[in-house]
């Protein structure tokens, strides 16, 4: 249901009060002059209040809440832009498979994410309830196509380089030889 000419901006997580999606629809708002769409996957405790903040931005026609998915590749393959404004966040496996994926990505500066996106290289940081920002960001995005393709190749580089599989278990095996050196020093 996705018109063919529309650029679709992503969210997939929980939807949970963390997860800000309110700072996305208010983003989108400043946006209502762009042909976008925001895609939100995940289902959660938030979905009604979502909704009707989307009515009462006048934006329900430019989202689509798609609820619980388990082909996230199939769902990556549709966002141009993926977006993760969260409050609180650990080592977010949402954006690094949206990176893994090529995509063009605008995250909150929280928990790991300063230590994966490196700014205007890989992908953008905002404070997490910027949604002024956000909307530039995604706006500039937009109206510099090499730009996605360029920070989404970036993206991709960047996680498999240094979060593949097999970089993480060679770091987690030279953290355990770490540890296991220091408690025979002991």
């Amino acid at each position: 249901k996705i018109p063919y000419t529309s650029k679709v901006i992503g969210m997939v997580s929980s939807l949970t009060p963390e997860k800000n999606h309110i700072t996305a629809l208010h983003a989108l708002k400043n946006l209502s002059n762009e042909n976008v769409i925001l895609l939100i996957v995940g289902d959660g405790p938030t979905k009604n209040n979502l909704k009707k903040t989307a009515a009462d931005l006048n934006i329900s026609e430019k989202v689509i809440f798609t609820g619980k998915q388990s082909d996230i590749q199939s769902i990556l393959s549709v966002i141009d832009i993926f977006i993760l404004p969260s409050l609180t966040e650990g080592l977010p496996m949402a954006l690094l498979e949206a990176m893994s994926a090529g995509k063009a990505v605008i995250a909150s500066r929280v928990g790991e994410i300063p230590n994966i996106i490196k700014h205007r290289q890989n992908g953008f940081l905002i404070d997490a309830r910027d949604y002024r920002l956000l909307a530039a960001f995604i706006k500039d995005l937009l109206d510099n196509p090499s730009m996605i393709s360029t920070i989404g190749l970036n993206a991709r580089k960047d996680v498999i380089d240094n979060y593949s599989a097999d970089k993480m278990v060679h770091q987690y095996c030279r953290l355990y030889d770490t540890i296991l050196k220091n408690m025979r020093s002991r």
